[in-house]
């Protein structure tokens, strides 16, 4: 038998706690025995690793990565992988990441912050933005928090003009000459936003202006998205229809095709947290971590608009028994069994994903 050790404990975390032991001259099956967040000693008792002990086909080792499930697990895997194609592939669906401020007391605003800004300064409503972390999206709402975004892009008030490169001393004055309360403000700030990354602040862009702020794309923040938090200890997604900015502990999610609707009901599914279960990560703690990469590697079915219908009348329900104050957890069990049904899971397995 061989025991593999030397690996750092929050690697065996993030490859889901799995301590290995395999047995050299089996030519059919990969023995292992399974570990999460326990003593090592706990290996000496020989009735716990009875209880531990799994085993898969070689054939499941791939040559890039393992991922260590039982034939079963495997099994329903395959099955899901089979129904359809990876997010990453469909040109249609696009994952971006929120916001980075770089110093959130400058460009973060409570609403006695926000609303003493309008009072002086009104014509700062246009880039006051509503604004949402991680930690206030749950699995179909949204947690209000009262927070607004001064959303000050690279260059600003002259960031559309693209002859300007690095920061630029002339955007400083004309922000300064268009939005006097609003520099002040950030003027206060100025030590402390000046010393942000030194490599790019005062060089690529002006020390008042957002870190990262999605220069790209960042009007798909007014688009209608599905929403995640990077780190939850909840599985969740939400739909936002309100133009709400994220930061960067963030992602969101916009299509050009297939209706949200019916994404968020994938998302928020049991079947696609149990497969997440299987090929995701988890933090030390065991949180989820959503990674752009991870939420990728979804599965979204082949399937017509008429079959969607029942997932987003569903999700709809949902969405206002929420809304209400309602229950809706029977509401979320006819979508679940929606998606055993589109993926063709049986009885027997949706016992194994929610005893997961």
């Amino acid at each position: 038998m061989i025991i593999i050790t030397g690996v750092p404990d929050y690697f065996m975390l993030l490859c889901c706690g799995y301590k290995v032991i395999t047995n050299e001259k089996s030519s059919e099956a990969f023995q292992y025995y399974k570990y999460f967040k326990e003593k090592v000693n706990t290996l000496e008792d020989y009735n716990e690793l009875l209880k531990r002990h799994t085993e898969i086909n070689h054939t499941e080792l791939k040559e890039k990565s393992w991922l260590f499930n039982d034939n079963t697990s495997s099994d329903i895997i395959n099955k899901i992988k089979s129904k359809g194609s990876q997010l990453s592939d469909i040109s249609t669906l696009d994952i971006k990441r929120g916001i980075t401020t770089g110093f959130d007391d400058a460009f973060i605003l409570n609403d006695t912050a926000k609303n003493e800004l309008l009072k002086n300064e009104l014509k700062s409503k246009e880039i006051i933005k509503p604004l949402l972390r991680g930690k206030d999206i749950n699995k179909f709402t949204i947690k209000p928090n009262g927070l607004s975004l001064l959303f000050i892009p690279w260059h600003f008030p002259l960031h559309k003009d693209e002859t300007i490169n690095g920061s630029s001393d002339v955007a400083e004055r004309q922000l300064n000459k268009d939005y006097p309360f609003l520099y002040k403000h950030l003027t206060t700030y100025k030590d402390k936003l000046s010393d942000r990354n030194k490599a790019e602040t005062g060089i690529r862009y002006e020390w008042y202006a957002l870190q990262r702020c999605a220069n790209t794309y960042y009007e798909d923040f007014n688009k209608d998205k599905i929403m995640w938090g990077l780190i939850s200890g909840n599985w969740g997604f939400a739909l936002d229809e309100e133009k709400h900015f994220l930061t960067s502990a963030s992602f969101f999610l916009t299509s050009e095709t297939i209706p949200l609707k019916f994404l968020l009901a994938l998302f928020n599914s049991e079947l696609y947290r149990y497969y997440f279960i299987k090929i995701g990560e988890y933090t030390a703690g065991g949180a989820y971590v959503l990674k752009k990469t991870s939420v990728e590697k979804f599965i979204i079915p082949s399937i017509g608009e008429k079959e969607q219908i029942p997932f987003i009348v569903l999700v709809d329900k949902i969405l206002s028994a929420k809304q209400q104050g309602k229950a809706s957890k029977e509401l979320e069990k006819q979508l679940d069994d929606l998606v055993y049904t589109l993926f063709d899971i049986t009885e027997e397995e949706q016992k194994i994903i929610e005893g997961q």
